[in-house]
């Protein structure tokens, strides 16, 4: 079946529903230029159906919603520049199910919501430049997903949530450049989960949380060039975990949190080379519990007034490295291990690196 529906220019206040039973179906609806206040459902009980609902320029505050019961379907919801305080949410109950939801440039307070139950699902959501006050959630019950966040240039003040409750699930997450007080959350509660979080240049006073609860995942945090007063946390419950944080050139004022508990993890911030060239006032705290857990850490050159604290409870944990490179000053680093047959490897302090001050408590 195919349905199409048209909402035209400076149309207000409609309601526009769309039920397709069975498998196979299409359809299609659009509110054009300056139409307000519509509320636009499109239902497929079937599997692989395709929905698309675009709202157009300076159309605000339309409620889209697009509901899909079975599998391999596609959900499209866009809407355009200048279009504010919009509702739109997809709900896909089945697998291997697309669902893709766009707010163009200068679209501000808006509402997007993916909900996906399957597994083998991809969710796609972006928030163009100049648009603010934006609140996206992702939503994926099973195995084998794939999530996709971005916030783009100069947009600021938006929410950003992805949670995955089964394992093998990746969600990726980026903000632009010139992209300020972001919030932006990732939960994933089973095992083999990865999860990437990257804040571009000159984004300042950020809010980044990773939380995964099985084994075997991996998280990455990236802080680029000039970006400052960021806040980083990140938990891992479990084991076999690996998290790696890099905060990039003439950063400051960020903080690193990273607490994992379990057997076998690792936090790495010097393949990554860690805090990086001219970064300073940075706050680095580590805490693992458990065993054979490993920390390595590096503050590059002219990085001044760090401060990093690891602390490993339990057994036959390691920290590989710390080292403070060249023309670094009044740095502070703290490494404390409680337990039996853990080992401090290396720690380094490099050429003309004054006044700074490292504590060791085993």
């Amino acid at each position: 079946n195919d349905s199409y529906v048209y909402i035209d220019e400076d149309s207000n206040r409609n309601a526009v529903g769309v039920s397709q039973g069975g498998s196979d179906n299409y359809a299609y609806v659009e509110a054009y230029e300056d139409s307000n206040r519509n509320a636009v459902g499109v239902s497929q009980g079937g599997s692989n159906n395709f929905a698309y609902v675009g709202v157009y320029e300076y159309s605000n505050r339309n409620a889209v919603g697009i509901s899909q019961g079975g599998s391999d379907n596609f959900a499209d919801i866009y809407a355009y520049q200048n279009s504010s305080r919009n509702v739109i949410g997809v709900s896909q109950a089945g697998s291997d199910n697309y669902a893709y939801a766009e707010a163009y440039d200068d679209s501000n307070s808006n509402l997007m919501a993916v909900s996906q139950g399957g597994s083998g699902n991809e969710a796609y959501t972006y928030a163009y430049e100049d648009s603010n006050r934006n609140a996206v959630g992702i939503s994926q019950g099973g195995s084998d997903n794939y999530a996709e966040v971005y916030v783009q240039e100069d947009s600021n003040a938006n929410a950003v949530g992805v949670s995955q409750g089964g394992s093998d699930n990746y969600a990726y997450v980026e903000v632009y450049e010139d992209s300020n007080a972001n919030a932006v959350g990732v939960s994933q509660g089973g095992s083999g989960n990865e999860a990437e979080v990257e804040i571009y240049y000159s984004s300042n006073d950020n809010a980044v949380g990773v939380s995964q609860g099985g084994s075997d995942n991996d998280s990455y945090v990236y802080i680029d060039d000039d970006s400052n007063t960021n806040y980083v946390g990140t938990t891992q419950n479990g084991s076999n975990n690996e998290s790696g944080v890099d905060i990039e050139e003439e950063s400051n004022d960020n903080v690193v949190a990273l607490l994992q508990a379990g057997s076998g993890n690792e936090l790495d911030m010097e393949g990554s080379n860690g805090i990086k060239y001219s970064s300073s006032n940075n706050f680095v705290a580590v805490s693992q519990a458990g065993t054979d857990n490993a920390t390595e850490i590096e503050i590059e050159d002219d990085s001044d007034w760090n401060f990093v604290a690891v602390s490993q409870a339990g057994s036959d944990n390691d920290i590989d490295d710390i080292e403070i490179d060249n023309d670094s000053d009044y740095n502070f680093v703290a490494a404390a291990q409680t337990g039996s047959g853990n080992e401090i490897d290396d720690i380094e302090i490099d050429n003309d690196s004054d006044k700074n001050a490292v504590l060791v408590a085993q």
